[in-house]
């Protein structure tokens, strides 16, 4: 079930492990410090990937707020005090996870919108479908620049439902630059429709991606075994139609002059409202990755 009502006040706190916690130490000959207790340069990168790989795995399992320190550790053969020397904490391990996979989408994500921007200069409109299909391909199909999209993928899927919230707020503000340019070349793409109207069929749109990136399976159960619900290569030839053609369909409710939303007609004060209602509304998802 997607987390609509954010509480972003609440935050949860881990305590910093100190390495005198410790209490097991391996052999002399096979420690991974210097005499001054760091970890050596030969093994640092290692451990920090191998750390990095545990946490990725347990986080896109089980969310954020289910997995341990401890966990990670054991994943990663390593003990705790190594997690706090390399990340601090968990949420800045959190955070390092996620942006050692986010880059690769971000950038084709951009490009792909680079590319519809330049189509547009030719035809003299965005088109709507191609917005759409340039900010979910990147992270829905599984072979796009980076072997470990699947990670990606239940992560963001993981974000709308962990209750922690953790994860949502780390994703929102490691996507918020081309979410935000994703939405706005899909508002243009969309003059004739309302601000409301645009703002539910926006909700629509990553609600389906969401989704399908989540797939909890439910559908499956009510409908029968016979469709392979993980073949993402699949859905996305099924589920774009769909959500273009929702996007683009007329406006379900006359516009008014006065509250065309960014068309042609919008006035400084339809922006600013528009602008206002999508960067700050009062409810929100947990990301919109």
């Amino acid at each position: 079930m997607f987390n609509y009502f954010i509480d972003y006040e609440s935050i949860l706190a881990f305590p910093i492990v100190s390495p005198t916690a410790e209490m097991t130490r391996p052999p002399k000959e096979n420690r991974q410090f210097s005499a001054r207790g760091r970890p050596r340069n030969s093994s640092a990168g290692r451990t920090r990937e191998r750390i990095l790989d545990s946490a990725e795995e347990l986080f896109a399992q089980r969310g954020f707020q289910k997995v341990s320190l401890r966990a990670i550790t054991a994943g990663a053969g390593v003990n705790v005090a190594l997690v706090n020397y390399y990340f601090g904490d968990k949420i800045s391990l959190l955070n390092a996870v996620l942006e050692r996979r986010a880059a690769p989408i971000i950038d084709h994500r951009n490009r792909l919108l680079d590319a519809c921007a330049e189509r547009a200069e030719k035809t003299g409109r965005l088109d709507a479908g191609e917005i759409i299909e340039a900010y979910i391909a990147p992270v829905l199909l599984s072979k796009v620049e980076d072997s470990n999209n699947e990670s990606m993928q239940r992560m963001i899927g993981v974000a709308f439902s962990d209750s922690s919230l953790e994860m949502g707020r780390a994703i929102h503000r490691i996507f918020r630059g081309v979410a935000g340019r994703f939405i706005a070349m899909l508002r243009e793409a969309c003059p004739e429709l309302s601000a409301e109207e645009f703002h539910w069929r926006l909700v629509c749109i990553l609600g389906g991606m969401t989704y399908l990136l989540a797939e909890p399976g439910r559908v499956r159960r009510l409908v029968g075994p016979e469709f392979d619900a993980l073949d993402k290569n699949v859905a996305m030839a099924c589920a774009m139609p769909f959500l273009e053609a929702g996007m683009s369909a007329p406006p379900a409710r006359p516009v008014s002059a006065g509250a065309a939303g960014l068309g042609a007609g919008a006035g400084a004060g339809d922006r600013d409202a528009f602008q206002t209602h999508t960067s700050t509304p009062a409810v929100r998802t947990s990301s919109a990755a």
